[in-house]
């Protein structure tokens, strides 16, 4: 019998049908007596429309820049449990 984590491990390729029929049998088999496995892959399928129909937007241009130099001042402050 196919667990929980084996779903999890094959989720992406499930909702994808990139698995064999024999495997995609077996997780068919799982999700009709768990409950839980259904909710995650209802999320999943959920998560992957929603950022499907809302594509990000490119980082700015000073991004990087910005975010280097946050990450170099709060090492300064100690704020990641680091003495300066």
């Amino acid at each position: 019998m196919i667990r929980c984590r084996d779903v999890y491990r094959v989720a992406g390729d499930y909702l994808e049908h990139d698995l064999s029929l024999w495997q995609r049998w077996r997780i068919n088999a799982h999700l009709r007596v768990c409950a839980a496995c259904r909710n995650y892959l209802e999320q999943l399928r959920n998560t992957v429309a929603f950022l499907h129909r809302r594509p990000l937007d490119p980082p700015a241009p000073d991004y990087e820049d910005r975010l280097m130099a946050n990450l170099t001042a709060a090492e300064r402050a100690g704020v990641n449990g680091k003495k300066p």
